[in-house]
């Protein structure tokens, strides 16, 4: 139990991060007018990443993250205690990245803003628990494509957070 309580704390601090940063971004883009032109080419954008995003990890989880779990012998216990934290986040991470989308879609860049932080804290959450171990290389490269692809959409939610 301790575990879990210990990686909400990790993940609030996490959100908090990701949430400053947000809005440091948000004042150096202020700068800048946007045109409605500007913000609809970026939500088309963010839209076709956070979607690509939310298949790629749910495919992940089917393909990879399933596969490893479902195969006692390709993992050690406390890997595979990691993979299933991994399976549960990362399917908060799909969720987060849907709230996010159908934010944009509406304009509601706040919320997405927090929706896309949310996606960034699950990753982050999955890689937390292998702190004792090293994350298998797998992983590893997943997560960083994951945390691009995130760091690069609330770069651009940013612009329009208010």
């Amino acid at each position: 139990m301790s575990f879990f309580n210990s990686h909400v704390v990790v993940s609030l601090i996490s959100l908090t991060f990701a949430l400053s940063g947000a809005t440091a971004s948000h004042t150096k883009a202020a700068a800048t007018p946007l045109t409605k032109e500007d913000q609809a080419k970026d939500s088309h954008y963010m839209a076709v990443q956070m979607t690509a995003a939310a298949d790629k990890v749910e495919k992940f989880l089917s393909d990879e993250v399933a596969k490893r779990l479902n195969d006692p012998s390709s993992v050690d216990g406390s890997t595979k205690e990691c993979l299933i934290v991994c399976e549960e986040v990362y399917g908060s991470a799909v969720d987060a990245l849907k709230k996010g989308m159908k934010s944009v879609a509406a304009g509601d860049f706040y919320t997405a803003n927090i929706a896309v932080s949310a996606f960034l804290t699950d990753i982050d959450t999955c890689d937390d628990c292998f702190s004792d171990a090293a994350a298998p290389e797998f992983l590893r490269r997943f997560d960083s494509w994951a945390k691009g692809v995130g760091d690069d959409v609330l770069e651009r939610i940013a612009k329009y957070s208010t």
